[in-house]
């Protein structure tokens, strides 16, 4: 629904009602659903889970979940930032 807003009218039987304006708009690239574009996406996205399954199986090993999981959570956001650091250093 891009383009479109509210406007606040009177009714004289209802009170006030809003009813839907469309907005001229200039056409520009289409919007993704999440609302960004896929090759700007976070790397923390992708190395999180991978960084929190790595810790669980070391903490599991380790006999010290809580402590495997906090590294791993540690290190997954450290390995997004890295790679993402990288990527806008290359843009």
């Amino acid at each position: 629904m891009l383009g479109t807003r509210i406007v606040a009218g009177h009714d004289n039987l209802n009170g006030w009602v809003g009813e839907l304006a469309q907005q001229p708009q200039e056409p520009g690239p289409p919007e993704r659903p999440g609302g960004e574009d896929p090759a700007s996406a976070s790397a923390i996205a992708l190395y999180l889970p991978i960084g929190l399954a790595v810790g669980l199986a070391v903490g599991l090993l380790a006999d010290r979940l809580a402590v495997g999981l906090a590294v791993g959570l540690a290190v997954g956001v450290a390995l997004g930032a890295g790679v993402d650091a990288k990527r806008r250093g290359r843009q």
